[in-house]
């Protein structure tokens, strides 16, 4: 199961001056942290945003529960942030099942309007 975890920094709480003090360490925690994720096959792939403080990555799990330990575990949570989670597949996977979605409505329509000819 992959998921694209969206942070970014909650902007409008502030950084108390002992939680900016800390900074540095953390955000070589999170890049260590996202090395070692990264090792073990678990971020396929991660974006920094050049547009202000936050970051974009793919994570790769077994479960929800899994997503769950890894998120709760990283060190980015020392910051207020915000924070999306989407579930993704493949382009061509997603195209697919799009098609035959279409395909089936298209079906249904049809039988729907042969019930209601007259006969």
């Amino acid at each position: 199961m992959q998921f694209l975890v969206i942070e970014k920094l909650a902007t409008q709480t502030g950084l108390s001056p002992e939680l900016f003090q800390q900074v540095p360490g953390i955000l070589h925690a999170i890049s260590d942290y996202n090395q070692a994720l990264t090792k073990q096959g678990k971020v396929k792939a991660s974006w920094g945003f050049a547009d202000g403080p936050g970051a974009a990555f793919v994570l790769d799990v077994e479960s929800p529960e899994e997503l769950t330990r890894l998120i709760g575990a990283s060190p980015s949570n020392a910051f207020p942030l915000t924070r999306e989670v989407h579930p993704i597949s493949s382009v061509p996977g997603n195209l697919a099942v799009a098609e035959q979605v279409v395909r089936e409505q298209i079906a249904q329509q049809a039988a729907m309007a042969r019930q209601q000819r007259p006969t």
